[in-house]
């Protein structure tokens, strides 16, 4: 695999995080807004597209393996931090097994990065050393995919029958390190009608924490390999919403809830709850500091209603190849 592996090449630009005011008729989850501010502002570094499973939803493209030398890395992060953004949030592929890990954390702290946020599958942390290195790093937070406590369901999501043993290791591993924790679960249609019972199910886990992690619930990105399972994994975003809002009321006041890539009409009673608000997602050329036309938005659209919405501006819209399968009806204006 390393020898075809191919190198990322430098940043031009860098997709970030960065806190905006939040609209004066949405009232904001003081939890939820605490977590929104330890990603932002930040940026994102993309380590590269290799993993070591296969999720039926993975957003990331497969066409060709490259990874981002430790080189590249440190360049980008300090440009990235002398314009501001000092959360440096590690994506991939799968970061864990970077062959560059071990070095380019001391190296990102050089670079000045004042916070490392590492999303992961959560596979290698099951190892007792891979989480001892973490926080001798000082990783800020750990970002770890769980998308159903249901061992059938999230081993049938990932392609791997020892994915729900590793990530429970994992979290115990992170919960007797006292890392700052949160689950990130991809909403599909394995989910439809089990709302409530995963927000107990999440509940539960975060109870054995002493410092419960936050719940991040996502809408489902319907391009790579999730477009090529429409059929097992695509719901409508009002089937979305519903289960988001079942999950949230079941999850109970020790956990906090968050979710994202819901259009803010179909969840306006919960509004708070969405990191979309508290986000402004961009990107900014690493030279001149100047926005320009972000990647995260590029698969994105708004229905032709959205013009009226006093939301809009805070409002994640809808993926292009969403609005062609199921339409505009969904959505109204707020």
């Amino acid at each position: 695999m390393a020898g075809l592996l191919m190198e990322k090449g430098r940043n031009v630009s860098v997709d970030v995080r960065r806190m905006r005011a939040i609209p004066e008729r949405i009232a904001p989850d003081p939890r939820v807004l605490e977590l929104a501010g330890d990603l932002a502002p930040g940026f994102y570094l993309d380590v590269g597209n290799v993993c070591n499973q296969r999720c039926l939803y993975c957003a990331v493209p497969r066409d060709r393996s490259y990874e981002t030398t430790l080189e590249q890395a440190t360049d980008t992060a300090g440009k990235a931090v002398a314009l501001g953004y000092d959360c440096c949030i590690l994506i991939g592929g799968e970061p864990t097994i970077w062959r560059q890990m071990q070095a380019a954390l001391p190296a990102l702290g050089r670079a000045g990065v004042r916070r490392v946020v590492l999303t992961t599958n959560g596979l290698m942390l099951s190892y007792a050393r891979v989480a001892d290195f973490l926080v001798s790093q000082n990783v800020g937070m750990v970002m770890l995919s769980l998308d159903d406590p249901d061992d059938a369901v999230q081993s049938r999501l990932t392609g791997r029958g020892d994915n729900p043993a590793l990530v429970r290791q994992a979290l115990a591993n992170l919960r007797e390190r006292h890392v700052r924790t949160c689950l990130y679960s991809v909403v599909t249609r394995l989910a439809l009608g089990r709302g409530e019972r995963l927000g107990r199910e999440f509940a539960r886990i975060a109870d054995a924490f002493d410092v419960a992690p936050a719940l991040v619930l996502a809408g489902l990105k319907p391009v790579e390999d999730a477009r090529r399972h429409a059929t097992a994994l695509h719901l409508s975003l009002t089937e979305t919403a519903a289960e988001v809002r079942a999950a949230a009321a079941a999850a109970g006041t020790r956990l906090a809830v968050a979710f994202r890539d819901i259009p803010l009409c179909l969840v306006t009673d919960m509004a708070g709850l969405s990191l979309d608000v508290y986000h402004e997602n961009a990107a900014v050329d690493l030279e001149s500091g100047r926005t320009v036309p972000a990647a995260l938005a590029a698969d994105r659209d708004f229905a032709s209603q959205c013009a009226g919405c006093g939301l809009r501006a805070w409002c994640p819209g809808m993926y292009k190849d969403y609005l062609r399968e199921h339409g505009t009806g969904e959505f109204h204006p707020q």
